[in-house]
Formats: C-alpha cells, structure tokens, sequence
C-alpha cells in the first residue's frame, strides 16, 4: 500500500485512538472516590530550600471543594536546594 494510503487508512484509527483517550481523561476528571467535584483552586507556592513545608501543619491544606496546585519556587540554594529539581521558573512569576 503506497504511504499516502496508509495515512489515510490510519487516520480514523488514530481519530478514534485519541477519542478514547480523551473520554478517559475525562473519567479521571470526575471524582472517583465520591467525593464533590473541585470548584475552587489553590495555590501554594513552596522554596525548593524547603523539603519538609508539605508536612508543615502551617501549610495550607486544601479543603471541601478546593483543589491544591503546588508550585516548587527556586531558593537561595539555587541547584543545592533539595527540591531544585522540581523548581520551576513560572512560579516566580
């Protein structure tokens, strides 16, 4: 079969392939533990010098409706800092 062909024959698989990807990412929006849906966000925004601020009972918790977005900000100790790895610079923004 010519390449041009197997594209096109490919092409509703592949359309069906991502339907059915996005139907399941769908179903992995909804709550699957009973629970209510999210309907605010919350934000916290954590120092990559800070390994132990997760555990910290003065960090807000996400509660009721809300849904917890944690955004690692780079620290003093730049690339030494223990969550340098999962630092992003758009925190800082």
């Amino acid at each position: 079969m010519p390449p041009h062909r197997l594209r096109l024959a490919a092409a509703p698989l592949l359309a069906l392939a991502c339907a059915l990807v996005a139907g399941a990412a769908q179903a992995l929006c909804s709550s699957e533990i009973g629970g209510p849906q999210p309907t605010a966000l919350l934000e916290r925004f954590i120092s990559a010098d800070c390994d132990t601020c997760w555990s910290d009972p003065a960090t807000p918790r996400a509660t009721g409706r809300e849904l917890a977005i944690d955004w690692i900000v780079p620290g003093a100790r730049g690339d030494d800092a223990p969550l340098a790895k999962g630092e992003t610079r758009e925190a800082l923004a």
